[in-house]
């Protein structure tokens, strides 16, 4: 015979405050979340608590890997209990069978709720249950969750019916129609007089409810979508305060994780710069659902300090609109996936007319006269050129998609920049054009994935190298810093002038060759959104480029404990 001992091993632990708290509380979590332990009253009791002596990180952090394994009534009404930040952590992302939302839906507060209507992902019964609830706020005197139990038990549920936001059958025709009310009220005509009946007067209090209600959501529905708003965030990474827009969409979610929370998202540099403790600039956030706050935006924050002893508080930012030149590409497609499709399309045959020329061109399958190895050699270089221009295509449809996979690593950015330019020196030697490339002071790692920062170097030097002057030369220079390295490139002499809307408008025509397949302005939109994705800026000034990317500090910011 075997037995599970788990809890009695973790209730022998240390539970003082400190770290025995903090780790029992996780393992605890674990067991009941899992279902290896039940969660009586016991084992609620005593995770109550824990946790008034585990930090509000720990707690996040826990209602985060809880939301994957599909919690039971009881845990998920434990957290909801919790502070806001832990328990919108935990309602964000948790998915749960209709059983489980329907218990645990009347146990919430009217807050949580709200921050349930942002979400799309829910089941048909689950929204219909939260439209009930509100409804079943203003019903008689008594316990409100008995009442808002009454409400849902009695009230009809069609599950093969679309959600609708607003109900098409008047309430007054749903109450009369219960069986309960219908009976009351054919004993109260017989008693009494119409007037001083209770439950017409219920129905009243309900139609004039419904009116309320939906005169308040026909206005937030007509409302114009907001085009800048500043939030707060506090020290756990949870934006906490918004003013500009609506914040039911936003209260509650953290920028210190890039996955998807619930209808919202923000890219992985917003999470790496939340680590570093660093400012954050044109990082992108992507909001599901209706409502002025709903669509994509660009977000910028600085982190704050208390002044007095010098901790770190959280961040202060704004949200703009994203302008319609920090798109990926020049035209919109509809479906990253479609064209990432048709990229795989035309990659294969591309790749494989480079293969057959560099057969032809050395030889391989036999002797080729002079005139067939240099037509030869002229169709592999223009089929590769062709591949690398397909290569952007995957790579501008996997940011639009939010595919792009970055490894962030420690890259030391000289010797890669010294890899790309060994790589353009056939453009150089064609264009009659070099660099002179300057290094000052010393210079730190930056964090990147090395695959997507050779692209963006090479991108960037290859469209100005390719605008570039017979014999003129263009001055990079480098520089570290403790939080950004900055990489600066001098403008060719032919974008004297020009500013930034003309330059991410410029297309391949003029160029001549050696010039990009899909044009100057693709190829710098690439290179600002490639600078984005590693938590990175590309400003384009009047006499250069600055790239900046976010340095490797020696010794890294330490982390609050428990996280």
């Amino acid at each position: 015979m075997r037995f599970d001992d788990s809890l009695k091993t973790v209730l022998a632990f240390d539970m003082t405050p400190g770290l025995g708290a903090r780790s029992a509380w996780r393992q605890l979590v674990d067991l009941v979340g899992r279902g290896r332990v039940p969660a009586d009253e016991a084992v609620l009791a005593r995770l109550r608590e824990l946790r008034r002596s585990v930090p509000e990180l720990v707690r996040v952090a826990t209602a985060r890997g809880l939301a994957t394994v599909q919690p039971g009534p009881a845990m998920v009404t434990l957290f909801a209990e919790d502070d806001l930040p832990v328990a919108a952590t935990l309602l964000r992302a948790v998915t749960l069978p209709v059983a489980t939302w329907t218990a645990v839906l009347p146990r919430l507060s009217p807050a949580l709720r709200g921050i349930l209507r942002t979400r799309r992902d829910l089941p048909a019964e689950a929204m219909r249950g939260l439209d009930r609830l509100a409804e079943a706020v203003r019903l008689p005197d008594g316990a409100p969750g008995q009442a808002e139990q009454r409400f849902l038990r009695h009230a009809p549920v069609s599950s093969s019916a679309p959600f609708q936001p607003t109900p098409l059958v008047p309430v007054r025709q749903i109450i009369r129609g219960l069986p309960p009310v219908a009976e009351a009220t054919d004993a109260a005509e017989a008693t009494a007089p119409i007037d001083d009946d209770p439950v017409v007067e219920l129905v009243e209090r309900l139609e004039t409810f419904r009116r309320a209600t939906s005169d308040a959501t026909a206005e937030r529905l007509s409302e114009e979508p907001a085009t800048r708003f500043v939030f707060r965030v506090d020290a756990a990474g949870v934006m906490i305060w918004i003013d500009g827009a609506p914040p039911g969409a936003l209260v509650g979610l953290s920028i210190a994780h890039s996955g998807r929370q619930g209808s919202g998202q923000v890219d992985g540099g917003v999470a790496g710069a939340f680590r570093r403790r660093s400012r954050f600039a044109d990082a992108r956030l992507e909001v599901g659902g209706e409502g002025g706050a709903a669509g994509p935006w660009r977000i910028s924050g600085v982190p704050a300090f208390d002044p007095a002893t010098g901790r770190f508080t959280g961040y202060n930012g704004v949200a703009r609109r994203p302008r319609t030149d920090e798109n990926a590409a020049s035209v919109r497609i509809g479906r990253a996936d479609s064209l990432r499709q048709l990229v795989h399309e035309l990659r294969t045959p591309a790749n494989a007319v480079a293969g057959f020329a560099e057969l032809i061109e050395s030889e391989l399958m036999g002797p080729v006269p002079p005139g067939q190895r240099a037509r030869a050699g002229a169709i592999r270089a223009q089929a590769t050129d062709l591949v690398d221009a397909i290569d952007d295509l995957d790579t501008a449809a996997r940011i639009d998609g939010r595919a792009l996979e970055v490894r962030p690593a420690a890259i030391a950015l000289m010797p890669l920049l010294d890899g790309v330019l060994a790589n353009l020196a056939p453009l150089m030697a064609l264009r009659q054009a070099g660099l002179d490339v300057r290094q000052v002071g010393e210079t730190t790692n930056v964090l990147g994935d090395d695959r997507v920062l050779e692209r963006l170097l090479g991108r960037l030097v290859a469209v100005m190298i390719a605008a570039a002057a017979s014999g003129e030369r263009l001055a990079v220079s480098l520089e570290g810093g403790t939080e950004a390295m900055r990489l600066s490139l001098s403008r060719p002499a032919a974008w004297h002038g020009l500013g930034e809307a003309e330059l991410f408008s410029m297309a391949a025509d003029g160029m001549g060759e050696g010039g990009p397949l899909l044009g100057t302005g693709f190829c710098l939109r690439l290179a600002r959104n490639l600078a984005i994705e590693l938590g990175g800026t590309l400003t384009i000034r009047s006499d250069q480029l600055v790239l900046r990317l976010p340095a490797l500090l020696a010794a890294p910011v330490e982390r609050a404990s428990g996280s």
